[in-house]
């Protein structure tokens, strides 16, 4: 497995196993929590950084959890089924 990590503002980056993984906590429109966001894209950029962070490659699969936790596990259950 390779796996790269980058702290963001409001989140995470992630490079697992050829994938750009990606989590982003952000206020809700509709309650008074945070939301977490994640998406899982094809890494089309992999030795350029920039281009990584950005996060251009195609979109996968995503979704949107109350907690970090619930997003990990979504994210996990992804890529042990179709990684």
């Amino acid at each position: 497995m390779r796996y790269t990590y980058t702290a963001t503002d409001t989140g995470f980056v992630a490079l697992v196993d050829g994938y750009r993984v990606c989590i982003v906590g952000g206020p809700s429109p509709i309650a008074d929590h945070v939301d977490y966001r994640w998406t899982i894209e094809a890494d089309d950029a992999e030795d350029d950084e920039q281009a990584f962070a950005a996060g251009t490659g195609e979109i996968l699969a995503s979704g949107e959890t109350v907690t970090p936790r619930q997003a990990d596990a979504q994210i996990a259950a992804w890529l042990d089924a179709y990684g």
